[in-house]
């Protein structure tokens, strides 16, 4: 159908755009609230993509999946790998805790005996002047943390419909990216004023980076709260289960990693008068830190061409503004602006602009 003569107008074209633009913020800024729990979908519908394709494959003498049943069934398998892990962390965590208070108080151990095992590590010696002072000032510590537990809970319990009801709409958004993703992309698509073969490389780009972005993290985290797992379990340290979880979840965030758990690990084995096996687990955490670099390094090999240093001051910036997400956005926005800037240098003399950057196979990259 050929446009109207008014539509064609330059006019027009302005008016449209003008109004075109002014939607799009508005619907941006009513979204705002829920454009990390969209960009976690369709985070989560990409690492799942694969075997959403395979389902629906045609296979010799097996029938394909509908898109509705495949798209279903791996929403809730993606559903149960976050869930199932997450609660098992806390029940577990919780159950370990009270086993070992009731053990501590059944066996009458007090803070007492505690800080003259402390007071027995000579650097602390600098730090006190007596157990009695140890023992004082881990009352103190103790009435003050107990002090901020019930306003800690109540922010957790307040938090949880929020967390629930994003998570929920983060795998519905999957779900339905599954499904309708390829066709949303084919009608966005021609309506966006940039060449096709621009906008294929950048989509496949940003998608390439946000799994394998999220796979290397992951499989580090794995890889870290392992180490210090097996580091628990030779070292014979109470609670092996509750360090991997809360290793994993620690690894998470960029320079922390496992460092509070094998720190944590270190003082109960120095307070226990076990120095020779707080040295074992230090060798463990430098361990576990150096392989998060092995591990993130392989998975990214050739997937990535942005260099570490931009990658992790992107994150950290992320991560300020945008909270835990910041470690899957981060890579995704640097990896849109230096696509963006390679590309750059041939769209610049369109506008009388010059550059003395490389186009073509030959360009500079940031790896």
């Amino acid at each position: 159908m050929n446009p109207s003569p008014l539509r064609s107008s330059k006019s027009f074209a302005i008016a449209l755009l003008a109004i075109l633009i002014l939607a799009t913020v508005l619907n941006l800024v009513l979204i705002s609230g829920f454009l990390l729990t969209l960009f976690l979908g369709w985070m989560i519908a990409e690492i799942m993509r694969p075997l959403h394709s395979r389902l629906t494959e045609k296979k010799k003498g097996k029938p394909a999946w509908s898109p509705g049943l495949s798209a279903s069934v791996v929403t809730l398998i993606a559903t149960l790998a976050i869930i199932l892990p997450s609660f098992s962390i806390i029940a577990l965590t919780v159950h370990k805790v009270n086993l070992i208070a009731e053990q501590h108080f059944s066996q009458g151990i007090s803070t007492d005996g505690f800080a003259e095992r402390v007071w027995s590590f000579e650097p602390t010696q600098k730090l006190f002047d007596s157990p009695e002072a140890i023992n004082g000032w881990m009352k103190r510590q103790g009435g003050e943390f107990a002090k901020k537990v019930p306003a800690l809970l109540s922010q957790i319990a307040s938090s949880l419909p929020s967390l629930v009801l994003q998570l929920t709409l983060a795998l519905i958004t999957c779900f339905f990216i599954l499904i309708d993703g390829k066709r949303f992309s084919s009608w966005i698509g021609p309506r966006i004023p940039l060449e096709p073969k621009f906008r294929a490389q950048l989509s496949q780009a940003l998608k390439d980076t946000t799994v394998s972005s999220a796979l290397a993290t992951f499989s580090a985290a794995l890889a870290q709260s392992s180490v210090i797992l097996i580091g628990f379990l030779i070292l014979r340290i109470p609670a092996a289960e509750i360090a991997f979880g809360l290793g994993f979840i620690f690894a998470w965030f960029p320079l922390v990693g496992v460092g509070p758990v094998w720190i944590a690990a270190v003082i109960y084995l120095l307070s226990t008068g076990s120095p020779g096996k707080a040295i074992v687990m230090i060798g463990f955490g430098v361990v576990a830190s150096l392989i998060d670099n092995v591990v993130r390094a392989w998975m990214l090999k050739g997937k990535s061409d942005i260099h570490p240093l931009i990658s992790l001051i992107v994150i950290f910036g992320n991560i300020e503004f945008f909270g835990i997400l910041g470690v899957f956005t981060g890579p995704v926005l640097a990896k849109l602006l230096t696509e963006l800037l390679h590309h750059w240098p041939e769209s610049a003399p369109a506008l009388g602009l010059r550059t003395d950057a490389k186009i073509g196979p030959h360009a500079e990259t940031l790896d």
